[in-house]
């Protein structure tokens, strides 16, 4: 992270705890571009003299997903269900592109291939 906030020209900025733990538990699906962003906008709200703060973050692409999934009734059903489904609603709307699906899951397309592989004898 030093060296994005570098190349955003605050490379000496301090970075709060809460913050830290924000930015390192967060998924990034959009990967190194996404938390650059994400940086450059909180840095925007950061005052002279001030550390980058857990307040200054924003996460909008995936806080109305989280809200979302937080509110589907998963709890009692295996996870190999529920992964599996996942997957199948994916390639549906990928229209059966399996590499955007992969993409869209977060996974490589190897990993793909072996679930359903997976599912398929099992």
């Amino acid at each position: 992270m030093p060296r994005l906030l570098d190349d955003l020209g605050r490379g000496t900025l301090p970075v709060d705890d809460d913050a830290f733990q924000q930015l390192t538990g967060h998924p990034w699906p959009g990967n190194v571009r996404e938390l650059k962003n994400t940086l450059s906008c909180a840095l925007a709200f950061v005052e002279q003299g001030e550390s980058l703060q857990a307040r200054h973050l924003r996460f909008p692409a995936t806080a109305p997903e989280q809200a979302l999934l937080d509110q589907l009734p998963l709890g009692g059903h295996a996870l190999d269900s529920v992964e599996q489904a996942t997957i199948k609603q994916t390639l549906v709307m990928t229209r059966g592109n399996k590499i955007r699906a992969a993409r869209m899951l977060g996974i490589s397309h190897s990993t793909l291939y072996e679930k359903l592989k997976r599912y398929a004898n099992g």
